[in-house]
């Protein structure tokens, strides 16, 4: 066989001269429209080439993840391959050794790359034997697998303080502390309330050492319905407070001299109104 004029490879030495030969092409051969075969006598004296043609070399090479790689479920892992495919679409598979566990993408464009989130239930599992394997869509006869990697147990993260029926004053600094064994760096940490939501971000990357001081902001308002969630930066793991008061209810008694002062108010008002309607009434009579 020829590629650019030039000898590419010996396909037979000897073969009987029957008018046909199949053969089976190899993945040695590049892609190209450049290819011609030679047959020829032993002795080659007689000879001819054929015309032309392709070979399309189909591959899947998936590059990431690698045997280096470590997930840890909850995270998002990217997918990354190579591949010279005559279809657009690909399948996405998870395998443990040699088992299809999870179809974690159907019919994903060819794009080279796919964030995958990993999931939970992956951690009642770890091992350093899965890996990933992609092929076309519409010829699962093209397909690769990446390196083996490891999956690790699913890491928790448990707030211990602040602790239920605790209480705090505004203006005060409060002592936030969590015990977890995932290996990210760093966490978010963020102050809810109960039918409300987001009350505050206290910290978008805080230091996971397990220990947290934060100023209460002399503006929060009375509740004791506050909880803190704090969540590692990479989503392995996370967990919610216990409910915990902030600042002091709103004294009943001041409370009362304002809803008095209130009336009082509206009843001067209400009589202004009735005398001037009085004296209009009367310039008018």
């Amino acid at each position: 066989m020829y590629k650019e004029n030039s000898f590419f490879e010996e396909i037979y030495a000897t073969t009987t001269n029957d008018g046909e030969q199949s053969w089976t092409v190899p993945n040695s051969c590049p892609s190209g429209s450049d290819y011609r075969i030679k047959v020829s006598t032993l002795s080659n004296s007689t000879y001819d080439y054929s015309e032309y043609f392709t070979i399309n070399h189909y591959f899947v090479k998936v590059t990431q993840p690698t045997n280096d790689s470590v997930i840890i479920p909850r995270t998002y892992v990217t997918i990354e391959w190579e591949a010279n495919i005559p279809n657009d679409g690909v399948d996405i598979y998870l395998y443990l050794n040699s088992t299809e566990i999870q179809s974690i993408w159907m019919a994903r464009n060819n794009s080279g790359t796919f964030i995958w989130n990993v999931g939970t239930y992956l951690g009642n599992t770890p091992s350093p034997y899965y890996r990933i394997k992609i092929e076309d869509k519409w010829d699962s006869s093209i397909y690769g697998f990446s390196e083996y990697f490891n999956i690790t147990n699913t890491k928790y993260l448990t707030i211990l303080t602040p602790i239920e029926g605790s209480s705090y004053t505004q203006n005060t600094t409060m002592n936030l502390t969590w015990e977890t064994d995932t290996p990210c760096e760093t966490v978010y940490i963020l102050l809810k309330k109960t039918n409300y939501g987001d009350v505050l971000l206290i910290n978008f990357s805080a230091i996971n050492n397990g220990n947290y001081s934060w100023l209460i902001p002399n503006d929060l308002p009375y509740s004791d319905e506050y909880y803190i969630f704090i969540d590692a930066f990479d989503y392995s793991c996370f967990d919610y407070s216990d409910y915990f008061t902030i600042g002091s209810p709103p004294n009943p008694e001041s409370i009362g001299f304002n809803i008095n002062y209130i009336l009082i108010i509206i009843s001067i008002i209400s009589i202004a109104v009735i005398i001037k309607k009085i004296k209009l009434s009367t310039f008018k009579g």
